[in-house]
């Protein structure tokens, strides 16, 4: 750093002790250190690896912090997605639609737990009188790690299950990715694929703005199982 400032200055006519003093003064200012007094190599040495490993450990955690793992799909009248990192964090809320995106503008849930998320959203009040209607709603989850998932699974199943309106499932981290290319949330994706064997004339947009209750009723007057495959709701693990 020195040299460099040295030989700029070498290039500019001035007074040498004009040079010398600004030079100095650039050199104390720039490297906060006394121009005259050196810094023992090891020290400096020691000091950049120092910030080198203080950096290098910030860029990790953000990076683990904002890196998906897992995903929460929440379907009723709206389609709601949480995605959530390794440490179980809510990192966005993202709405399917325009009432559904207002809806998650509105809600603080973001770098919450997962758990504290999702029973802050059904405790909403637009979510409480959705449910007290009689009406469905339909949490899937899904995530690139198994073990993560399967216990957020495990978790939903627990909390929701004196919930007489809501539902559980698990998909997988393809299915979700299919769902996003069909622009629907993981729930209604689902659901989707079911109508689609039963007409396979049923597009993604015929059933991006039902709710939940009202897709089931159509898959059940085609002649499908009212309570999605197998029977039930809680139907397993999808791989």
């Amino acid at each position: 750093m020195r040299d460099r400032i040295r030989n700029a200055f070498d290039k500019i006519q001035a007074e040498p002790e004009l040079k010398q003093r600004t030079a100095r003064f650039l050199a104390e200012k720039i490297l906060q250190q006394p121009a005259r007094k050196k810094v023992p190599p090891l020290r400096r040495v020691a000091l950049l690896c120092t910030v080198l490993a203080v950096f290098l450990l910030g860029a990790g955690f953000f990076h683990s912090y904002y890196t998906v793992s897992a995903a929460i799909s929440i379907d009723g009248a709206s389609s709601l997605e949480l995605e959530i990192n390794c440490f179980d964090r809510v990192i966005s809320v993202t709405g399917y639609g325009s009432s559904s995106q207002s809806l998650a503008d509105s809600l603080e849930v973001k770098h919450q737990n997962y758990r504290q998320a999702v029973e802050t959203i059904l405790e909403d009040e637009r979510i409480r009188e959705f449910l007290e209607n009689g009406e469905l709603l339909i949490l899937t989850v899904s995530g690139t790690d198994a073990e993560q998932s399967d216990e957020i699974f495990q978790e939903m199943e627990s909390d929701t299950a004196e919930e007489e309106n809501i539902r559980c499932q698990a998909g997988n981290a393809a299915e979700a990715q299919a769902a996003r290319e069909a622009g629907l949330s993981l729930g209604k994706y689902r659901a989707y694929l079911e109508l689609l064997e039963l007409d396979p004339s049923v597009t993604p947009g015929d059933v991006s703005s039902l709710t939940m209750r009202e897709i089931r009723d159509w898959i059940a007057e085609l002649g499908g199982s009212e309570n999605g495959r197998g029977g039930g709701y809680r139907y397993g693990r999808s791989r």
